[in-house]
C-alpha cells in the first residue's frame, strides 16, 4: 500500500507536489496524472532497492568468510558441517545487517557494529529495527501537526510510507498501528491484514493477539475473526498454548480452542512457561500445571515465573531457588534474587549482589553495589557509582567508567558519561572499545 498524502509534501502550485521520501528520493507529483507519478516512485524504489541488494550482497560474502571459519574448525562429522554452515547463512540472509540508532543534530539515523554509518541522519523519530524494518517519522512539510509514522527498510527507504498516527515494531510478521483512535493490524507490505477497529491491542503470540474493546479484553486470530469475544476484564499474551483472563476480579486461563479451560479464581496470576504458572490465592504463591493442578503448593511470599526450569521464591524475606518439582535447589538465604539468565543467576546480601550457578555455587563474588541480568556472555556492574561489564568467570571486561549503560545487543552496547561539566555518550563493542561516538 504506498499512500501520499500528508507526507513530507510541498505543494508547489494548485497542479504540482513536491515529496520527499528520503535523502535519496525526491518525488514530484502532479495532480492531473498522479497515478503516473506513483508508478514513477515504484520504479525508482525498485531501482534503489536493486543497488542496495548488490551492496548487500558484498556484505554477504564477508559474513561467508567468517562462516567458513566455523565450517573448517568444527569438530564434528561433515553432515553438521553442512548444517551449521547452512543455518547461519540462512539466520544472516533473513536478519540482515544489525544497526543502531544514533542521533545527530537532532535528527535519527543508523550505524552498523563497527560504527559506520549506514542510515544518514535525517529522521526526526527512529526506532530500533525489527524483522527487517524499523518505526520512523519525518514532520510534514505542510503541517507540523500532522506527523505520520512509517516503516523504513535498511537501506533507509521508506519501505511502508509514513501515513499512521501510531505505529509499533514488527513482531511474528505482523505490526500495530493506530490511525486516528482505532488500532489495527498490518503486514511487511503494508497492507491491512485487520482494518482499525480496537481502542487498544497486543502483539501476535502464538497466532493469537488480545485486544481491548468497548472496556473489554477478548482475542483475534490472524484473520481478525474472534478466538474469545471481548468479555473479560483482563488478559494476557498466550503462552504454550494458555492464556490467562480476569472475570469478576479472579484469574483463569483460556485454550487456543477458545474455551475457558481454567475457571477465574486466582487472585493473580501470570503466564505459562516451562509448564506450570505461577498464580497467588490469598497473600501466599504457588505454581499450577494446565489442568489446574497445584504441582507446587501456594506456601511462599514471593515467586518469579519459571526460566531455565528454576524459579526464585522467597520466604519470611529470604529468596531461594527451586526446581519444577518444588524442591530448593538453593535454599533461602539470599536478601534478593533474580531469575537465571544465561545460565547465572544474580543474588543479593545485604547491599551487595553476585551471581550463582544453579546449583547454588557462588561462582562471582558478591561485592557489587548494583548488576544487571547476563546478555551476549557480560553484564553490566556497578562499583562506586560507576558502571562497567564483567564476563561469566568475573573478570572485568570494560572497567568501571560510566555514569549509565545499557545490555548489550547484537554486539554493542549504549553507555555514557554525564556530570556538571561533561556529558557524553556512545556505542562500546565488548571489548570496551568506542566504535561511535555519540557527542560528536
Amino acid at each position: 500500500m504506498y499512500y501520499f498524502h500528508n507526507h513530507n509534501a510541498l505543494k508547489l502550485t494548485s497542479e504540482i507536489k513536491l515529496i520527499v521520501v528520503n535523502s535519496n528520493i525526491i518525488l514530484i507529483i502532479f495532480s492531473n496524472c498522479e497515478f503516473l507519478s506513483k508508478i514513477l516512485y515504484k520504479i525508482l524504489l525498485f531501482l534503489q532497492r536493486i543497488i542496495f541488494s548488490i551492496k548487500k550482497i558484498k556484505l554477504l560474502f564477508d559474513k561467508i568468510k567468517n562462516f567458513l571459519y566455523v565450517y573448517t574448525t568444527y569438530r564434528g562429522n561433515y553432515m553438521k558441517k553442512y548444517i551449521i554452515l547452512i543455518f547461519l547463512l540462512i539466520n544472516f540472509i533473513l536478519n540482515g545487517e544489525d544497526l543502531f540508532i544514533i542521533l545527530s543534530n537532532s535528527k535519527f539515523g543508523y550505524i552498523d557494529k563497527n560504527g559506520n554509518i549506514k542510515i544518514s541522519p535525517q529522521f526526526d523519530e527512529a526506532k530500533d529495527f525489527y524483522e527487517g524494518l524499523a518505526v520512523a517519522r519525518k514532520i510534514d512539510l505542510t503541517d507540523n501537526r500532522k506527523i505520520k509514522y512509517g516503516y523504513i527498510d535498511e537501506s533507509g527507504i521508506f519501505f511502508i510510507l509514513p501515513q499512521f498516527d501510531e505505529a509499533k515494531k514488527f513482531i511474528n510478521g505482523y505490526a500495530r498501528v493506530r490511525i486516528e483512535n482505532k488500532w489495527g493490524y498490518i503486514n511487511k507490505k503494508g497492507d491491512f491484514i485487520i482494518q482499525p477497529q480496537f481502542e487498544d491491542c497486543w502483539d501476535f503470540y502464538e497466532s493469537v493477539a488480545l485486544v481491548y474493546v468497548n472496556g473489554n479484553f477478548g482475542y483475534i486470530l490472524e484473520n481478525g475473526t474472534y478466538l474469545v469475544k471481548p468479555e473479560y476484564e483482563g488478559g494476557g499474551k498466550f503462552s504454550e498454548g494458555m492464556a490467562k483472563v480476569k472475570k469478576y476480579g479472579k484469574w483463569g486461563y483460556v485454550n487456543k480452542d477458545g474455551k475457558l479451560v481454567i475457571q477465574p479464581q486466582y487472585d493473580k496470576a501470570d503466564e505459562f512457561k516451562c509448564g506450570v504458572a505461577r498464580v497467588k490465592v490469598g497473600n501466599k504463591w504457588g505454581y499450577i500445571n494446565k489442568d489446574n493442578k497445584f504441582v507446587i503448593q501456594p506456601k511462599f511470599d514471593k515467586a518469579e515465573d519459571f526460566n531455565e526450569n528454576l524459579a526464585c521464591v522467597a520466604i519470611n524475606k529470604k529468596w531461594g531457588i527451586i526446581d519444577l518439582k518444588g524442591n530448593f535447589i538453593v535454599k533461602p538465604k539470599f536478601d534478593e534474587a533474580r531469575n537465571f539468565s544465561e545460565g547465572l543467576a544474580a543474588v543479593k546480601e545485604g547491599k551487595i549482589w553476585g551471581f550463582i550457578n544453579p546449583k547454588g555455587e557462588i561462582i562471582i563474588e558478591i561485592k557489587f553495589d548494583k548488576v544487571g541480568d547476563f546478555k551476549e556472555g557480560l553484564v553490566k556492574i556497578n562499583l562506586n557509582q560507576k558502571w562497567g561489564y564483567i564476563n561469566k568467570k568475573g573478570d572485568i571486561i570494560v572497567k568501571p567508567q560510566f555514569d549509565f549503560c545499557y545490555d548489550f545487543k547484537n554486539g554493542l552496547a549504549l553507555v555514557g558519561i554525564e556530570n556538571f561539566w561533561t556529558k557524553k555518550f556512545g556505542y562500546i563493542n565488548n571489548t570496551g572499545k568506542i566504535v561511535f561516538d555519540l557527542s560528536n
